[in-house]
């Protein structure tokens, strides 16, 4: 085998795995966005900000995030129902950071969410989030 179609197959190879590693990363988020719904819907705000990690924590205290989801709950209801439309992956040797975002439907209103969740090994932690929604402000 030449030195070019050595050079291809280690490229294809890398490409596969890298692929593959970020898709699991990218599924491996998904159950955090669940549980951050869960608990919206339980009213448990405060299990969401001592389950983050360390870059919400860094960015919010716990009486800002819980002030903050009070008021989203307060004024868009319970979570129904969410609809997948983008994720961004940012793989890095140890952690991957995954940004999903979702149009998302509560019982009052929509909004648009973003969750950022890093992913190591097996823990996977929510470490950001960011809700956009005109019912936010007219209600």
């Amino acid at each position: 085998m030449n030195k070019l179609n050595l050079l291809i197959c280690v490229a294809t190879f890398l490409l596969l795995t890298l692929s593959c590693s970020m898709m699991k990363d990218s599924k491996a988020a998904e159950p955090a966005v669940e549980k951050f719904h869960a608990q919206f819907n339980a009213k448990e705000f405060s299990a969401i900000y001592n389950d983050s990690g360390d870059l919400m924590k860094g960015a919010a205290t716990e009486k800002q995030l819980t002030d903050l989801l009070d008021a989203v709950y307060r004024k868009l209801g319970s979570y129904k129902s969410s609809k997948s439309v983008s994720w961004h992956i940012d793989s890095g040797p140890v952690t991957s950071v995954v940004t999903l975002a979702y149009e998302t439907e509560f019982s009052d209103g929509k909004g648009n969410e973003q969750f950022v969740v890093s992913v190591k090994g097996d823990t996977v932690k929510l470490e950001g989030y960011n809700i956009n929604s005109p019912d936010l402000i007219t209600k």
